[in-house]
């Protein structure tokens, strides 16, 4: 399991969740230990650089506050207050969790966490509450709009959606008055489950780069029946019961795909009888150009996954299996263990459920990238097929009209910048998870860190390259360096690592140093220093003398400068 070492920041007593984040830790991966900080003093122990909170040296630090304690005056008698008065305290606490935000970033490179507002277990205006321009709710509301615009502004920093949470609960069954009066423990026992699964899953998302693709079964998932025997006219896939219950999971799975996920299909049956049924049937919501890649034949389950995954050019560890047989589930299991394979519910009802509370696609932030994915894939054909008309790989290349955009990495691209780190393992020299905050300390001290972005004429394929280069007086050292898969093999990488020899010569560097961490996955990037003419100095070090040298431009790429 990885260690994982909270720091958690509370206006309540938070010891509570101590043995349940131990379990809901080991569920998802994690040997927890946190250490909490005494209630009520959330200022004191982030504002302070050498006291507790950053003694532990955590991995992340979580706050978790309620309106009824961050800011009484809000909740308490407010209709009773003038509605400049009321704004006024708005302002208050939007001041005071901007200045907590920025007082904790300026400590810290680790990923924060900060829950937002449920609103009050009472309503302060009875049945009129809606109406209210300014009642508790309101105000919640306004509080957790302004909280995620703070914590957009601020690299590392999430909204951690304690107010989905109590809603998805129930406010009634949320709270607990007994203890909170008895021990300053607002929540009732279920209530803390709920919190800490909630809290891991969260932070596990910020930490774990999410899967790339979910391969999904046909029969009896994506639709009700057995093609083979029912036919075209006697699956279950309509308006009415149960043909509707697998009709509203396909828009789901739709959704997924909009988020950047790659569908594709695994099933045991006759191809020309599935493609029927994508093409004509009038209720089926996904059609054969939904599905990255397809795998329709009689072979084992495992065969097929292996094919789709080389096919896409991800690891089968980024390959989500869904289907509703326990055998095929199984022999995934065994025979592709690095697979997530997500225990199918028996009743169709709870499909979306299932693959949702696994959290295997799980991410806080969507980049363009991440929801152009699919058209990215397209494009990636068509440039495969350009290549099999091709005379030669220079003829090839140059037909593409290759246009790479390099600039400095900032407020703009260093999310982006952030998740490639997070999830990129092939085209990775030392596959450092470095976080945004982290990026950003780095820059501070004075760390060369540049994006690319490349298009050609099949598309724009989005920003796809990072390089990090950090000081040692003369000596520049490569901290991180990588490519997306999808651009593999097309000279982007020359052009990279010649602008990033530019940018550390005009900082003064002299010699470039490279290193290459060997892992599983990229190994084919193990001469990438040799083939650029560096210098071996063992252990996987490499250096250049920037001297005299330069890293020529491949000629084949337009390159632009974003400054």
């Amino acid at each position: 399991m990885i260690p994982l070492r909270l720091a958690v920041l509370s206006t309540y007593s938070a010891q509570f969740l101590q043995p349940y984040l131990t379990v809901e830790g080991a569920v998802r991966g994690f040997a927890v230990t946190a250490w909490f900080g005494a209630f009520g003093q959330i200022e004191q122990e982030a504002l302070d650089a050498s006291g507790g909170l950053y003694a532990q040296e955590p991995d992340a630090v979580v706050i978790l506050t309620r309106l009824e304690d961050l800011a009484p005056a809000l909740v308490e008698r407010s209709l009773g207050a003038s509605e400049e008065v009321l704004r006024a305290r708005l302002g208050e606490v939007k001041d005071r969790l901007a200045a907590l935000i920025g007082g904790l970033r300026k400590r810290t490179d680790k990923p924060v966490f900060i829950a937002n507002f449920a609103p009050p277990a009472r309503l302060a205006a009875g049945l009129a509450e809606p109406l209210v321009v300014l009642s508790p709710s309101a105000l919640a509301r306004s509080l957790n709009d302004a909280l995620a615009t703070i914590c957009r502004a601020q690299s590392g920093v999430f909204v951690f959606d304690y107010a989905r949470l109590v809603m998805e609960h129930g406010l009634r069954a949320w709270t607990d008055e007994r203890l909170f009066f008895l021990a300053r423990i607002p929540f009732t026992a279920g209530a803390q489950i709920a919190l800490a699964k909630a809290l891991v899953r969260t932070v596990r998302a910020a930490l774990v780069p999410p899967a790339k693709v979910l391969v999904i079964d046909l029969d009896q998932t994506l639709w009700g029946g057995v093609l083979g025997e029912d036919g075209f006219g006697g699956i279950a896939l309509g308006d009415e019961y149960p043909g509707n219950v697998f009709k509203a999971f396909q828009k789901y799975v739709g959704g997924l795909k909009d988020r950047g996920i790659l569908l594709a299909i695994a099933s045991k049956n006759n191809e020309a009888e599935v493609l029927e049924v994508f093409a004509r049937h009038p209720d089926c919501i996904l059609k054969r150009d939904d599905f990255a890649a397809v795998r329709i034949n009689w072979q084992e389950k495992s065969a097929s996954l292996r094919e789709l995954a080389a096919e896409l050019n991800v690891g089968l560890d980024a390959c989500v299996f869904f289907d509703d047989s326990p055998f095929e589930r199984e022999e995934v299991r065994r025979r592709l263990p690095m697979v997530t394979v997500i225990e199918v519910p028996v009743s169709p009802l709870q499909f979306s459920d299932a693959i949702e509370e696994s959290g295997a696609f799980d991410q806080l932030s969507l980049s363009a990238e991440d929801r152009q994915r699919v058209e990215l894939y397209r494009q990636r054909g068509e440039r495969e097929e350009a290549s099999r008309g091709a005379g030669s790989p220079a003829e090839f290349l140059a037909s593409l009209e290759m246009v790479a955009t390099i600039g400095k990495v900032g407020e703009e691209t260093l999310p982006r910048v952030a998740q490639l780190l997070a999830k990129t393992n092939q085209f990775n020299l030392t596959t450092r998870r470095h976080g945004a905050g982290e990026i950003e300390a780095m820059m501070r001290s004075g760390a060369v860190a540049l994006w690319l972005r490349l298009a050609d004429r099949f598309g724009d394929s989005g920003l796809v390259g990072a390089a990090l280069a950090r000081p040692d007086g003369e000596r520049w050292v490569v901290d991180t360096f990588l490519l997306s898969c999808r651009v593999i093999g097309r000279g982007v990488e020359t052009a990279l690592l010649a602008q990033l020899a530019v940018c550390v010569e005009q900082r003064g560097g002299r010699v470039l140093v490279g290193e290459y961490l060997p892992t599983a996955k990229n190994g084919l990037v193990a001469e990438f220093y040799a083939r650029h003419g560096f210098d071996s100095c063992g252990d996987g070090m490499w250096q250049m003398s920037l001297a005299g040298r330069t890293i020529s431009h491949p000629p084949h790429i337009q390159l632009r400068f974003d400054e």
